[in-house]
């Protein structure tokens, strides 16, 4: 990835220099180093040991998978991409998650606007 990056979705070439590196991005990696996070947070000297998280489009299949994969204690996800299979892994969900999808979002299929 690129340090200091950013990127607009009004801008052309911008959007799609952004679906490239979404291709590259290694989710399972990325999950890993969400865990580690995870863990680096609650054992810091601020935190009372409760840790949520919050994404936006990728971050918010993130934020799932982690309701999933680890015992973090709430997770949101706004306009989350491929939910569908991630919730197939994991559907007796015993932790905060709140999902908010767009009724029209170009990026998500019609038939993932309605889990």
């Amino acid at each position: 990835m690129e340090r200091g990056l950013q990127l607009h979705d009004h801008i052309e070439d911008e959007l799609g220099r952004a679906f490239e590196l979404y291709q590259e991005f290694d989710i399972p990696n990325g999950i890993e180093d969400l865990k580690t996070t995870l863990g680096y947070m609650r054992n810091h000297k601020d935190c009372n040991g409760a840790v949520g998280c919050i994404g936006y489009c990728l971050g918010g299949f993130l934020s799932v998978a982690l309701s999933i994969e680890c015992d973090i204690d709430a997770a949101i996800s706004y306009y989350g991409v491929n939910l569908p299979a991630l919730l197939e892994k994991g559907s007796d969900f015993q932790r905060r998650l709140l999902v908010q999808l767009a009724s029209e979002d170009e990026f998500v299929p019609p038939g993932d606007q309605r889990l």
